[in-house]
């Protein structure tokens, strides 16, 4: 009686010990996930800020831009062309920054892309988890007859 409810324990002990393993990865997994997506949040939000304040700073240049030539409309006869000085700084000061907003809005874009990539991806894998395997044995409609046991067959041959 006490082997039998040493064998009993023990059994009980591996089923135990397989479920919190199974909890463990099961958790070690969804952290994994969750990490990664609070990774990717940050990155986007990263950028996203990178964005705003580069959009701006073209403001700003924009500002001065009007600025100055306001002033230089304002005398009689002055135009405003890219030869001054200040305006070509200006002017080359919101090309850099296009290009820098230009880079961060693919930056995005390839994250959004990716996200949507990895999404589909996880759904598939969901589905074809979810779909019964299909069986090769084809299911024959008639039955078999039943076999017969050495007491039927006795019966049957007086």
């Amino acid at each position: 009686m006490k082997e039998e409810n040493k064998e009993k324990s023990k059994e009980f002990m591996t089923k135990a010990k397989e479920l919190f393993d199974r909890g463990i990865l099961a958790s070690k997994k969804a952290f994994g996930v969750a990490g990664e997506a609070v990774q990717d949040f940050s990155d986007k939000s990263v950028t996203t800020i990178e964005k705003k304040q580069l959009e701006a700073k073209v403001k700003k240049q924009y500002t001065l831009l009007g600025e100055i030539a306001a002033k230089q409309l304002s005398k009689k006869g002055a135009a405003v062309t890219t030869d001054d000085e200040k305006v070509c700084a200006i002017m080359k000061e919101i090309a850099r920054l296009n290009k820098e907003i230009k880079v961060r809005d693919q930056a995005l874009a390839d994250g959004k892309a990716k996200a949507e990539e990895k999404k589909a991806t996880s759904k598939k894998c969901k589905t074809a988890k979810n779909v019964p395997a299909k069986t090769t044995a084809k299911k024959s409609s008639a039955k078999k007859p039943a076999a017969k046991t050495t007491a039927a067959k006795k019966t049957t041959k007086k």
